[in-house]
């Protein structure tokens, strides 16, 4: 029997609904109580629905690599927040995640990684492929 909540099941041809999922699945399973991926400037790109205030924790996403700077109120204790930060298709982005065991945020945050990159990779149309099908 199927498992409805069984994250294949859950499948979009939707950019940001796709990485809403992924992003929904990776919290769950680690405990954390929010995750969001965001741009360079800390533009919310996408999150995880249960994420309470997601503007703001992209908007500090960047902030949160340096341990100077100070998160802003509500983000919590700075141990409570991992930042993974890479490069996609020459666009630095970061996955936010907030609260759950530090050991478990480290792992969903390689995993989260992983399922953007895919889902990113699978349902963005780059301007060349675009081109291309409409010359057809």
């Amino acid at each position: 029997m199927n498992d409805p909540r069984e994250r294949r099941c859950l499948r979009s041809e939707d950019t940001r609904t796709a990485l809403s999922y992924q992003l929904a699945y990776s919290a769950v399973q680690s405990g954390m109580d929010g995750l969001v991926l965001a741009d360079n400037q800390g533009l919310l790109l996408a999150s995880s629905p249960t994420t309470r205030r997601p503007e703001e924790i992209a908007a500090c996403g960047p902030l949160a690599l340096d341990p100077d700077e100070p998160l802003g109120p509500g983000m919590g204790a700075r141990d409570d927040v991992t930042v993974q930060c890479f490069d996609f298709d020459g666009a630095r982005l970061f996955l936010v995640g907030l609260g759950g065991m530090v050991s478990h945020r480290a792992v969903a945050l390689i995993r989260a990684m992983r399922g953007v990159c895919r889902i990113l990779r699978t349902t963005i149309v780059s301007p060349v492929e675009a081109t291309a099908a409409s010359a057809s």
